[in-house]
């Protein structure tokens, strides 16, 4: 339902990313267990794929929160993520053309 209700409002507002990333890390914790050392009725098919269905929506619901809800933590997030992904050790030193994009809002 929050899926639904957060993709028909286009926006997250009252979501926090904490509370979030707590769903997630219990559904990935639930999904191990069923997984990996699920033994009879607690590894059977269907408890295995409701984890993982669980674990999808939590992260349909973390990039909902990415892409319309940009509070200063997903803006820090995002800024590290492009961090990472560019190769950058320097998170305070200015971009390639001297301006910071994150200070602009633009991540």
């Amino acid at each position: 339902p929050q899926l639904m209700l957060n993709y028909r409002r286009k926006d997250t507002t009252g979501l926090s990313l904490a509370m979030v990333l707590g769903w997630f890390t219990g559904d990935l914790l639930k999904m191990g267990y069923f997984v990996l050392l699920g033994n009879g009725t607690a590894g059977s098919v269907v408890f295995k794929l409701g984890a993982v269905f669980a674990m999808g929506i939590d992260l349909v619901v973390v990039v909902q929160i990415m892409y319309w809800f940009p509070s200063w933590e997903v803006r820090e997030l995002k800024r590290r993520l492009w961090f990472w992904i560019k190769g950058r050790k320097d998170l305070n030193k200015p971009l390639l053309s001297g301006q910071d994009k994150y200070s602009q809002g633009l991540l």
